[in-house]
């Protein structure tokens, strides 16, 4: 891996902790959430420090040159992030979903007894 590449590994993943650190800082993210990018980035910063690990990995994979295991790392750390969303905005689209039903049939359940309490009224 050259020497570039390991520059722009560290300097980028320390940058992106940073940017991760400020957004928890100022409430704009949970804790929870950032765990995966701090992993992530700390992931990122060792493979930066030491050449050798992203070597080592690229050859018990069969992958011919360590840059394009890190290529594809990280390309597959995103994309299982991307699926953990998914499912996790699916959910909550659910949830939605069930709460919206059940407050449209709540007011309509209020509508009605308050129309028949008005037809009573009339009757008397």
């Amino acid at each position: 891996m050259s020497v570039v590449l390991r520059i722009i590994l560290i300097l980028g993943s320390v940058a992106f902790a940073g940017y991760v650190l400020g957004k928890i800082r100022h409430s704009k993210m949970r804790i929870e959430d950032s765990i995966f990018w701090i992993l992530f980035s700390l992931i990122i910063f060792c493979f930066g420090l030491f050449p050798g690990l992203p070597t080592l990995c690229a050859e018990l994979i069969g992958i011919q040159s360590p840059v394009n295991f890190v290529y594809l790392f990280i390309l597959l750390l995103i994309i299982v992030k991307c699926l953990g969303l998914s499912l996790k905005l699916s959910k909550t689209e659910a949830t939605l979903f069930r709460l919206v039903q059940k407050e449209a049939i709540d007011e309509a359940v209020k509508e009605q007894e308050k129309m028949g309490k008005e037809h009573k009224e009339d009757d008397i």
